[in-house]
């Protein structure tokens, strides 16, 4: 996981000096790529911090690659769009951008999640951060990108993406409330079996 967590933040990087040297392209133009250049490394190296903080409490927790993979790999989807042109070459790319970038999103947060929650806290911890992040995400969106009455056209499809990130940081929930539910039942069966439970991914599930 330690390597999938280097290639997708070179491939981040990568793609950011292209939008730059590019910028003029119709397909970077008028989309913030300066701001972007700027805000996704410092988003991208929010899990690391975490993880230094948290550590200080425990200084052997490992480090969330997983997590760090995923929440990278949000921006990744976006870069990429960009420069392949998907965004406006296919009607529906935008709405699967937001679905699955907030699933990403939503996921990484339920993979550090200390274990012993009830779903339903899982589920409304997950889907409540990620409807919060597409809130704050589509307002740095009106204050990049609509600056004149003529271009609120492109702001028309507000409430659906709203819509489209809540629905895919519910389904991370979803996902992750399954997953701490499954983890006890096969704890209790790795012990019938007397074989040792495996703590090698804690993550930050412990202090979270």
């Amino acid at each position: 996981m330690r390597h999938i967590n280097v290639v997708v933040k070179i491939a981040v990087g990568a793609l950011l000096i292209v939008a730059l040297m590019w910028g003029d392209a119709e397909r970077f133009s008028d989309k913030a790529m300066g701001a972007r250049a700027i805000a996704y490394p410092l988003l991208c190296a929010v899990p690391a911090g975490v993880w230094w903080v948290a550590r200080r409490r425990s200084p052997s927790l490992a480090y969330p690659h997983g997590a760090d993979v995923l929440v990278t790999a949000s921006f990744l989807v976006d870069l990429g769009g960009n420069a392949l042109d998907l965004f406006d070459s296919i009607e529906w790319f935008d709405d699967f951008a937001h679905f699955a970038n907030w699933a990403l999103l939503g996921a990484a947060l339920g993979t550090v999640l200390r274990p012993g929650r009830k779903p339903w806290e899982v589920v409304w911890m997950v889907t409540g951060a990620g409807s919060f992040m597409a809130v704050v995400w589509e307002y740095a969106e009106y204050t990049s990108f609509v600056q004149t009455v003529e271009q609120l056209d492109i702001y028309r499809d507000t409430i659906g993406d709203l819509c489209l990130g809540t629905a895919g940081a519910l389904c991370a929930g979803l996902l992750a409330a399954w997953r701490q539910h499954r983890a006890p039942c096969a704890a209790r069966l790795s012990a019938g079996r007397g074989e040792p439970e495996n703590r090698a991914e804690g993550g930050l599930r412990d202090v979270v």
